[in-house]
Formats: structure tokens, sequence, C-alpha cells
């Protein structure tokens, strides 16, 4: 990794941890610049600012989703699809530090570019091999790409509308809500892909409850 590569990255590792820590909005930019031991100047040859910073963690979260993801491409169909939808989904373990973040400009009204560099990032990503592992699901008759591609918009669209919608109440609550509105897009999703009644997983309630209820308890505490 060249050098200026490197110091990049260790603004993204400090950032993410700080974030996690005390809150995107209580993050100061010094407190990077001192985690990391970096000059202001040398901070934004990299950043035109501290949303900049967020912005590229969730690019980089999502690719992490995806080498997850193309580790298993062995997989039969219907698995392969599962776990594209579970890789490209933000609920899953060990997000709930950039969760916290995203949560927090939610209710803040500031998470539109935060928004669109994640599903972005997702979607560069994971959309030719979301038409692959919908082609070879047998039992799917999406007729074309045109078909697909409004179904994969919508999945995206979905994901964060469930975030919005958990963000907006009390932790428990909003993990309750947020696990009901996951399981009517699950269902949704099978319809549109004409597959079998529970063909579809996603993300386990169990695994979306905690990962939510953690970053939303976490919230609270930080307010």
């Amino acid at each position: 990794m060249r050098k200026g590569d490197k110091r990049r990255q260790e603004l993204v590792d400090a950032a993410a941890v700080l974030f996690f820590k005390q809150g995107y909005e209580k993050t100061a930019l010094n407190d990077i610049l001192s985690n990391v031991g970096c000059s202001k100047g040398s901070f934004y040859h990299h950043f035109e600012s501290k949303m900049a910073l967020l912005e590229e963690l969730a690019r980089q979260r999502a690719a992490d989703g995806f080498e997850a993801f193309a580790a298993g491409s062995d997989t039969p169909p219907l698995e392969s699809l599962n776990r594209l939808f579970y890789f490209a989904c933000p609920f899953r373990n060990g997000e709930e530090g950039f969760l916290l973040s995203l949560i927090q400009l939610m209710r803040l009204r500031q998470s539109a570019s935060i928004e669109q560099a994640l599903i972005q990032g997702v979607d560069a990503l994971f959309y030719h091999a979301f038409l692959r592992s919908v082609a070879r699901v047998e039992d799917s008759p999406a007729t074309d790409e045109a078909d697909r591609s409004l179904i994969w918009q919508g999945f995206l669209s979905a994901c964060l509308y469930i975030l919005r919608q958990a963000a907006e109440l009390p932790p428990e609550a909003g993990r309750a809500r947020a696990v009901r509105l996951m399981r009517a897009l699950r269902l949704q999703l099978e319809n549109a892909l004409f597959l079998p009644y529970g063909s579809l997983v996603i993300m386990e309630a169990e695994e979306m409850s905690q990962v939510l209820l953690s970053a939303l308890e976490r919230v609270g505490t930080l307010a």
C-alpha cells in the first residue's frame, strides 16, 4: 500500500472507531487528526470534510460485504441469492458502528449523502451478481433485466426505508418495526421473483434484532 493510501485508510479506520465511541455528531475533526497524528492539510488532501470520510466508510462497508459474498460463489442458486441479499443489507453482524452514525444523521435529517454513497457502493458491486443469481434460480421467470433491475432497486430503497422507520422510534419499538418490515420485504421479493413462500430468508430476525437494538440503544446513550 502506498504511503498516501495508507494514511487515507488510517483516517477511515480512526473515524470508524471514534464515530462508534463518541457518535458522528460529537466527534470533531481534530479528534480524528489527533488519533492518527495527521495535519489538517494532509486530511484535506484525502477528504473534503468529515462527512466525506463517513461516505468513504459507507463505500468500504459495501466492498467488505461484497468480498464476503464472493467468497461463497460456489453455493447452490437459492442459497447464493439469499447470501447476496444478506451481504448487501446494512443490518448484518458487525455493522453496528456504521449504523449508529447513519441513524444519528437520519434523525438530524442530514443522511442523504451517506445513503447515496451506501446505495451506489452496493449497487455498483452487487447488481450484476444479483442478475446472475436470479437467472440461476429456475423457478424465477422475471422476464428481463428491466424487471430485475426494478426489483433490485426496490430492495435497496426498502433497506433504507426500514432503517429510517426504526430510527424514528425508541430502541425496542424501532427494532420490532424493522423486523416486521423486513418480513414484508421478504414476502414482496418472493412474489416479485415468483419464488415459493419461505424461499428467501435475507437474514435471521434474531440477528437483525440484535444489530439494530445495539445501534439504537447506543445512539440513545450518545444523545
